[in-house]
């Protein structure tokens, strides 16, 4: 992947982590909730694809970590009763 490609895809991650922090703590976004734990992951993909090559093994596994996490939260948003 040329490093161009792999700065912007780590630019995107991280935007999406903070968009959902942001939301998260000023109370626009349900922290937990579908939106927020979706954007995570997505974000934490995104990181963590950039951080392959070059290798970035604790990144790498904190990013690994984070998407399951997030995705772990977002099939509990699913489940949850309307």
């Amino acid at each position: 992947m040329p490093p161009i490609a792999i700065q912007i895809l780590s630019l995107t991650g991280a935007g999406l982590i903070l968009i959902a922090f942001v939301a998260s703590t000023s109370g626009r976004m349900v922290h937990g909730g579908a939106r927020y734990a979706a954007l995570n992951a997505l974000g934490s993909i995104a990181m963590g694809i950039s951080m392959i090559q070059p290798l970035n093994l604790g990144g790498l596994i904190l990013q690994v970590v984070w998407t399951l996490y997030s995705g772990w939260l977002l099939l509990r948003a699913w489940r949850r009763p309307a």
